[in-house]
């Protein structure tokens, strides 16, 4: 437990995790070669400031090593971030947040589109099994052929 600080005015408690790159790591799973070599997040430590009245986070700090990597330009840099400013409250437009549909759709059946995949991919089927029925017809009327390895 961190505080009570005041931050905008309150006074607020807060938290901090100390060992950030373990657990993206560890926990979450977020490591390996790869994410490395695009995003190599090193040692790091974040705090959390909340408003004791209501519970809503006031601010969100945190400070870390970034490896060289692809995003950084391959240098070694430091990373800080403040978030203070949220809002809580705010009415938002459902329309926003729904698709216009045209008057013409029709929804997918996934049935059905894998039945025609599963066609198509018959039909690409064809002249393989017709290539290997070939040869097995050669090779049982002329022994003398090679087996393909």
């Amino acid at each position: 437990m961190i505080g009570p600080n005041e931050v905008q005015g309150i006074q607020a408690v807060g938290f901090e995790v100390a060992d950030l790159h373990s657990r993206f790591k560890d926990k979450l799973g977020l490591g390996g070669r790869l994410v490395d070599f695009f995003f190599s997040f090193g040692p790091a430590q974040a705090r959390m400031r909340v408003n004791p009245k209501t519970h809503l986070p006031i601010q969100l700090e945190a400070e870390g090593k970034v490896h060289p990597c692809l995003v950084t330009g391959y240098r070694e840099m430091t990373l800080r971030e403040i978030d203070d400013r949220w809002d809580y409250g705010v009415e938002l437009d459902d329309a926003q947040f729904l698709p216009a549909i045209p008057d013409d759709y029709q929804p997918l059946n996934p049935g059905a589109a894998a039945r025609e995949k599963a066609a198509w991919l018959a039909v690409g089927a064809l002249p393989i099994v017709g290539i290997v029925a070939r040869r097995r017809c050669r090779r049982a009327r002329n022994p003398s052929i090679p087996l393909a390895e």
